[in-house]
């Protein structure tokens, strides 16, 4: 799956109750992208019709914030992605922990929301945005990979330090909203989702180099090469 959450620690959170909310679209109107976030819930499990309503809201939130989004004079996202690129649809996941089978599937009814101006890169380039909860250590970090098909402002340093900033702003806006977000007594707390990170995310950072997706359908393939030890 394109652009998915990775976090830096192979070991999960099993003592809350989560809901993985897969944010994404198509790119050049055939294979998908997506990224994920995860978001620790309270108390009270959400009916599948809840958990529907929360994608649905979540799509909002994340098309405004984002994708769409143009106040304070910025860029919309979808500007960076291109036609014939997309934004189409939100499932949920809701589980008793990390290691869970999913309980609860939920998804959007959102109508798809195109990008906008002419591609300038390969699909497979992505815009790294960097989960942190606060505290120090790998397994409170996670990452997404945003698709990334806009010219770079310098072939070495990349995008420059202002865009970046408002990209990394943008997320954290959507993230704040999240957590204003809930229907029937459910509210979402977005967390990294691993074993120490059940603490709430409190920072998104943009690194200005973007990275490549090698898993997308039209993928760079390198060319790999290597030497044996000589043992004895």
């Amino acid at each position: 799956m394109a652009g998915a959450t990775t976090n830096d620690s192979d070991e999960e959170a099993d003592t809350v109750t989560i809901l993985r909310a897969t944010i994404g679209g198509r790119l050049a109107g055939a294979q998908r992208w997506s990224v994920g976030f995860t978001f620790g819930l309270t108390s009270v499990f959400p009916t599948p019709d809840q958990a529907s309503a929360l994608a649905t809201q979540l799509f909002t939130d994340f098309d405004t914030s984002v994708w769409s989004n143009v106040s304070g004079g910025a860029s919309p996202y979808k500007g960076y992605v291109g036609t014939p690129s997309t934004l189409d649809q939100c499932r949920v996941y809701v589980k008793e922990s990390s290691s869970a089978p999913a309980a609860i599937v939920g998804s959007s009814s959102n109508a798809a929301v195109a990008g906008t101006l002419t591609p300038a890169q390969a699909p497979q380039i992505s815009l790294v945005v960097t989960l942190e909860d606060g505290l120090a250590g790998r397994s409170h970090k996670g990452r997404i990979y945003l698709p990334f098909r806009a010219s770079v402002d310098d072939p070495v340093a990349g995008i420059n330090v202002g865009r970046a900033q408002t990209l990394a702003t943008q997320v954290a806006n959507f993230l704040s909203l999240a957590r204003t977000r809930g229907t029937g007594g459910v509210t979402l707390t977005p967390i990294v989702s691993s074993l120490t990170s059940t603490n709430p995310i409190t920072r998104c950072s943009v690194d200005t180099i973007l990275d490549t997706q090698r898993r997308r359908r039209d993928k760079i393939v390198g060319t790999r090469v290597g030497t044996n030890l000589i043992v004895g």
